[in-house]
């Protein structure tokens, strides 16, 4: 194994590593201990997945595929873009979105310009957009765009946005 390939192993190594890690302190913060009483867990929610309505809050995720990302890679990018999209958006049209279930589209675009001419046009109709730049440790050059998060807004705001972009 060459150096590169035995640092993007010791990389993939280290990060599963921290998630076992993070899911083990998680799992001993929801645990309840014999002293506490029992207390409704918050973050379980049952919902059956269903075509949102028009009036509904959706997340959109445009992912470019001209920088060739494997599915894992676009995955994880589309994970930055909604994370990112959790921490900047209003806290009201937040809630009213995790309480419908936080229907998401992925889509596809086939250029940097594409990404931003949605983004431009999100950000006109007061939408929140989100561009990921990703750090160049993996597939692709240091400070590539990869996707475009935007959202949550009405269904039909971003199927007018991204009308013409195919599912990913």
């Amino acid at each position: 194994m060459d150096k590169e390939q035995t640092y993007s192993v010791l990389k993939l190594v280290a990060s599963m590593a921290l998630s076992v890690a993070l899911s083990i302190l998680i799992k001993k913060k929801t645990e309840i201990s014999t002293n506490d009483t029992p207390k409704d867990v918050d973050f379980i929610h049952n919902y059956t997945e269903a075509e949102p309505n028009s009036e509904d809050l959706i997340m959109a995720l445009i992912v470019r595929m001209d920088l060739k990302m494997t599915k894992g890679k676009a995955t994880a990018q589309c994970c930055h873009a909604a994370v990112a999209l959790n921490s900047i958006v209003n806290e009201d049209i937040l809630n009213q979105w995790k309480n419908n279930g936080q229907p998401k589209y992925i889509l596809k675009c086939q250029s940097q310009e594409d990404l931003h001419n949605i983004a431009k046009e999100a950000r006109k109709s007061n939408i929140q957009a989100y561009i990921i730049r990703d750090a160049g440790r993996t597939q692709i050059p240091s400070g590539s765009e990869t996707v475009l998060g935007i959202g949550p807004a009405k269904k039909s705001i971003i199927d007018e946005i991204t009308k013409g972009l195919q599912k990913y």
